[in-house]
């Protein structure tokens, strides 16, 4: 299938991807009439596979939206012209706006795919199962659990996967300070057969950055 995706970057501020969820929190307050923005509907959270994700893209802060989310990016575009963040009120001279349509789903041939941002991926239960697995069932649960992502991202489209969703991983744990909290995430790159479109993300907490993905090119074992 075809998705729509437009990317709004803030091209002469530079941040780290520490920061982008206070970019989220900036943007949900300043436009808090948009549900889209933040993932909530009064005091209750929307679950869901988000259609509008914050993300830093070579350093810069930006803001993408996937389908009907384009609608709700072009609404507010024109009224950002700073960002607050921590208290430091950041000026907005330059903006990059970049509209495409891009395939999705499943596909003939094998695709590589780097994480750009920290997959989180373990809830409270899965996270116990983890620590108490040798290598090979870590890597046999991490499968799964990115296999179940692509499913669940592919709900919110309304895209029917008839075919087995392959996947190879090469990543490695690594730590994430996230709500003052010590987490667990994962860094690095996998295969699969099933089309991702660039800065898409997977996994936990997508909305705030974490678990983007970047195409690395077609993958043959030979």
């Amino acid at each position: 299938m075809e998705l729509k995706i437009m990317r709004l970057c803030f091209e002469n501020i530079e941040m780290p991807k520490r920061d982008i969820p206070k970019i989220r929190g900036f943007i949900a307050n300043k436009f808090s009439q948009y549900e889209e923005l933040h993932n909530h509907k009064g005091e209750k959270n929307i679950y869901g596979y988000p259609i509008i994700q914050y993300k830093a893209i070579h350093h810069m802060p930006c803001i993408l939206g996937i389908n009907e989310g384009i609608d709700i990016i072009k609404k507010i575009e024109t009224e950002i012209d700073t960002l607050n963040i921590g208290n430091n009120i950041l000026n907005i001279y330059e903006k990059q706006i970049k509209y495409e349509k891009v395939e999705y789903g499943i596909c003939n041939t094998l695709l590589k795919y780097k994480f750009d941002s920290p997959w989180m991926c373990l809830n409270e239960n899965n996270f116990k199962i983890y620590k108490k697995s040798n290598e090979e069932e870590k890597t046999q649960l991490l499968k799964s659990i990115l296999i179940g992502n692509i499913l669940s991202m592919s709900k919110r489209f309304k895209y029917t996967v008839d075919e087995k969703i392959i996947a190879y991983l090469n990543l490695q744990p690594c730590g994430i300070r996230f709500k003052n909290k010590d987490m667990l995430g994962f860094k690095g790159e996998f295969i699969t057969n099933f089309k991702i479109p660039d800065y898409m993300a997977v996994g936990k907490s997508v909305s705030r950055g974490f678990g983007t993905v970047k195409y690395m090119g077609n993958f043959d074992f030979k």
